[in-house]
């Protein structure tokens, strides 16, 4: 009984975190273009941090432990990277670190509105 209702708590995370991450993913695509550019550098940087922040809280926890160890990933590099100051290289990598939790994450979406 009780772990019935731990899993339907789980189930219903689940559906919440897969609507909101589709929401994250169009936010991630409209800031990577920011990146590159230095008057919006660190907005863009800020933004996509944030949102790499929340999904990987989450994702690992609630059963998709590759989408949460990207943007893990993602979200130290930025913390890292950019610390004091980005260089085209450290932009280079986390545009495409960005690329790669967009295409996860497209994947889980996809995954699971199929099913």
């Amino acid at each position: 009984m009780q772990q019935s209702v731990v899993e339907s708590g789980l189930s219903h995370i689940r559906l919440r975190f897969l609507a909101l991450l589709d929401e994250r993913l169009d936010k991630l695509e409209l800031e990577i273009d920011g990146i590159a550019l230095p008057q919006r550098r660190a907005r863009a940087l800020a933004s996509i941090q944030a949102e790499a922040h929340k999904i990987a809280g989450t994702a690992a926890v609630i059963g998709f432990s590759e989408l949460g160890q990207i943007a893990a990933l993602v979200d130290h590099s930025i913390a890292s990277f950019c610390a004091e100051n980005c260089n085209e290289n450290s932009i280079k990598k986390i545009q495409g670190q960005v690329d790669e939790l967009i295409e996860a994450g497209v994947k889980v979406v996809q995954a699971h509105s199929a099913g």
